[in-house]
């Protein structure tokens, strides 16, 4: 075994090892690919894709020993920091969620990103449903040293009732109900008040969406007179001269709002943080929560410093829409987000993102 490694690794890059990867696993033979991830670590670099690919193969099959030998892997790779929060997914998503959480032990998880790696780990538990406070070795690691400074330490270690993860980034409860009063609708006057450290925060959630696709989104603010009555959403959001609803040659876009709810709102955020858009794979589920709190409170007026608890009263006391166009800003490919904020102070604050591949 030895010399076909040292093989492989002095004929880099060479056809077949992922071949040959497979075929060494299907014999029940997880050692292989762990002796081949320490062979190309040491002599090219614990961050070469090779390192990667034997974790992910190990991971994806029923294999002996698999829990062992993917930390094995782990504790030889180099990545930079931010890539321990995509091991983390790969690890909660393959392994058993009794066997995830050997990683916290003392034999679990080592080498330069092992902190970092735990704490995406720990929190990509928490959003499947893990119940952190029956496992000592979680709770253990959650109130040691390594987390006293971790930006994650204020996501709450169990799931929030408002937390429900859903695929879909448009997820609305019902269209708003028509009017046939001939009356008037009153339009509340609109004053705007986005700043670039509110405009920040909002966006968090679909940062990873401009920075690593082909992504864009406009985040905005206002004060209003009075509060608006459901019927009169559509037309305010028409006079508030947003990028994302200007009309191409004087058409008139189709725009369609739904009301939606704080848990709909916080599952579309999700997905955009965690699942990324077109053409990157997202900030995982550990951050994708921390993401999509942060843009939570940003739209009901929550600093980024709020607790979690604190933003989900505040997204109680504010109704929530869904909202769509037809209108040139928006690609209508598949990631397409359009979210409104009525708060009761009364203001209006919107977040919309698109991305195509």
């Amino acid at each position: 075994m030895h010399a076909e490694i040292d093989r492989i690794v002095r004929e880099l890059p060479c056809l077949g090892v992922q071949e040959r990867i497979d075929e060494r696993l299907a014999l029940d033979d997880a050692g292989f690919a762990v002796a081949l991830a320490r062979a190309v670590a040491t002599a090219h670099g614990g961050d070469h894709h090779l390192v990667a690919q034997c974790l992910r193969a190990i991971l994806a099959r029923p294999v002996s020993g698999k829990v062992a030998a993917a930390l094995e892997v782990v504790a030889v790779m180099r990545p930079p920091k931010a890539r321990a929060r995509h091991i983390a997914t790969w690890l909660a998503g393959s392994l058993k969620h009794d066997e995830a959480v050997d990683a916290f032990g003392a034999a679990g998880v080592a080498g330069p990103i092992a902190d970092e790696l735990r704490a995406c780990l720990l929190h990509e538990l928490v959003v499947r449903g893990v119940v952190i406070a029956e496992h000592d070795q979680l709770m253990q690691w959650a109130s040691s040293p390594h987390w006293a400074w971790h930006p994650l330490r204020v996501l709450p270690l169990e799931r929030m009732p408002l937390e429900h993860v859903r695929p879909s980034h448009t997820v609305g409860s019902g269209a708003l109900p028509s009017t046939t009063s001939s009356a008037p609708l009153r339009i509340p006057a609109a004053i705007e008040t986005t700043t670039s450290l509110r405009a920040g925060q909002l966006r968090q959630a679909v940062a990873n969406w401009q920075r690593e696709s082909n992504g864009r989104s406009e985040a905005r603010a206002f004060t209003l007179d009075h509060l608006p009555a459901p019927d009169a959403v559509t037309a305010l959001l028409g006079t508030l001269a947003l990028e994302c609803l200007r009309s191409d040659h004087g058409a008139t876009a189709d725009l369609t709002v739904d009301e939606s709810t704080p848990a709909d709102i916080w599952s579309i955020l999700f997905a955009a943080a965690a699942a990324g858009g077109a053409y990157n794979t997202g900030e995982g589920a550990a951050y994708g929560r921390l993401y999509a709190w942060r843009s939570l409170g940003a739209l009901c007026g929550a600093s980024e410093f709020d607790a979690v608890d604190h933003i989900a009263r505040l997204a109680a006391d504010a109704r929530w829409f869904a909202f769509a166009a037809t209108t040139a800003w928006f690609e209508r490919v598949a990631w397409d987000i359009g979210i409104a904020a009525l708060t009761p102070e009364p203001g209006v604050t919107v977040l919309a993102a698109t991305d195509t591949d």
